[in-house]
C-alpha cells in the first residue's frame, strides 16, 4: 500500500487486459472507503465479519450501508462467508451481486472443484 504510483501502474495494467481488480476484507484493515477512493476498484469482497452479523438488526445496518454505497459507486458485491441459508436470504434481499462460502462449498482441490463446477453449471 506504500507505492501509489506502482499499485495504480499495476490495475491499469489489469484493467488493459480486462482484469478485474477486487478489494478483499472490505471494512477491515487497508480495505476502507479511502482506499475505493484513491484506486479504481472493481469489485468489493464485504469482510465475513459483516456477513457474520448480518441476522442481527444491528448488523444487517452496516450491511446495508456497504451495499448502499457500493452501487453508488458501480461496484459489484461479493458477501464472503456464507454459511447458512438465514443469511443467504438475507444478503440476497440487500442485492449483494455474488455469493462464497460453506453454505455452496468448501474449499475444494483443483479436480474436484472442476468436478463441482461442471456439476453445477447451468447453461
Amino acid at each position: 500500500m506504500e507505492n501509489s504510483k506502482k499499485i495504480d501502474s499495476i490495475i491499469k495494467f489489469f484493467h488493459e487486459n480486462s482484469i478485474k481488480v477486487n478489494l478483499d476484507d472490505f471494512g477491515t484493515g487497508y480495505s476502507s472507503i479511502a482506499f475505493l477512493k484513491k484506486y479504481d476498484i472493481d469489485i468489493i469482497k464485504i469482510d465475513k465479519t459483516f456477513v457474520d452479523d448480518v441476522l442481527d438488526i444491528q448488523g444487517r445496518k452496516y450491511v446495508k450501508a456497504i451495499v448502499d454505497m457500493a452501487k453508488a459507486l458501480n461496484k459489484i458485491l461479493v458477501a464472503e462467508g456464507v454459511e447458512s441459508k438465514e443469511q443467504f436470504e438475507v444478503l440476497k434481499e440487500l442485492d449483494i451481486d455474488i455469493y462464497q462460502g460453506y453454505l455452496f462449498a468448501k474449499p475444494l482441490p483443483k479436480k474436484e472443484f472442476e468436478k463441482f463446477v461442471k456439476a453445477n453449471l447451468k447453461i
